[in-house]
């Protein structure tokens, strides 16, 4: 093929210029596909990234209700422990009957993994004595397996507490949504942020938020069919997953999410 007379190749130029711009508009796509898809990659990502060195501790008022959050460091939030804690939370839930005030209680503590849900109904299924209600010390985790746990405690008739001293957080409130009687303490705490999901790592920015979604409506539904309003996701919704927003005693009440208030 001949060239033209002054040496230049127009049309490979064209191509590279071509290609450079479909390169720029891909890596454009994938720097939004990952904006969107950030806060809900707790289960790929270390959730300790955007963590801060301080977990939730004092009480709160309104119009100050954020406080800055990690997972690692949940702390008694507001008063004595009603129940004997651990230094150090595991990583996964553990379960523990106790019997206290002639009540079996079973005591969750410790992050949500994957497959606690079914080691939750493993571990009811064998437990001796059984259980009444569900004391919850909990960072949060994985929605999903929150969601399973919680309607399982709905189903088996199980009333849930979040007790003095304990914390409740992220996808730990979709457990304590379960109980057929909540109970919060004022002096432990009930908190919500923007939610992880279980996602592939690159995908379409169309898919993402379509997946996005799909997850916060199934959450809705968990908490409408739970007889919690669904508008607890709108504080969740605006807070980032560095952050918790923790629940005012009367306003966890009158979102339906706790049913009685004790001390």
């Amino acid at each position: 093929m001949s060239q033209p007379d002054d040496g230049t190749l127009p049309s490979v130029s064209k191509t590279t210029g071509t290609a450079r711009m479909i390169f720029l508009a891909v890596v454009a796509q994938l720097v939004l596909g990952l904006a969107l898809l950030l806060p809900d990659l707790g289960p790929w990502l270390n959730q300790t990234v955007r963590t801060s060195p301080s977990a939730p501790s004092g009480p709160v008022s309104p119009g100050d209700q954020r406080r800055r959050f990690a997972p690692s460091q949940v702390q008694q939030p507001l008063g004595p422990s009603s129940v004997p804690l651990p230094d150090q939370l595991p990583e996964r839930l553990g379960f523990q009957i106790r019997t206290i005030e002639n009540e079996d209680i079973l005591v969750l503590l410790g992050g949500i993994a994957e497959g606690d849900a079914e080691r939750f109904e493993r571990f009811l299924n064998n437990a001796t004595p059984s259980p009444t209600r569900v004391v919850l010390h909990s960072p949060g985790g994985l929605v999903i397996e929150a969601l399973r746990i919680g309607q399982s405690i709905r189903a088996r008739g199980l009333e849930t507490a979040v007790l003095s001293g304990m914390g409740c957080y992220s996808s730990c409130p979709y457990i304590f949504a379960g109980g057929t009687t909540r109970q919060l303490s004022r002096r432990g705490a009930l908190g919500v942020h923007q939610h992880y999901y279980d996602a592939p790592g690159y995908m379409p920015v169309f898919l993402a938020v379509e997946g996005i979604q799909q997850g916060q409506s199934e959450t809705m539904s968990h908490l409408v069919d739970l007889g919690v309003d669904p508008s607890l996701m709108i504080p969740a919704l605006r807070t980032p997953p560095d952050q918790i927003y923790i629940l005012l005693p009367d306003e966890a009440l009158e979102l339906g999410l706790a049913t009685m208030l004790s001390e």
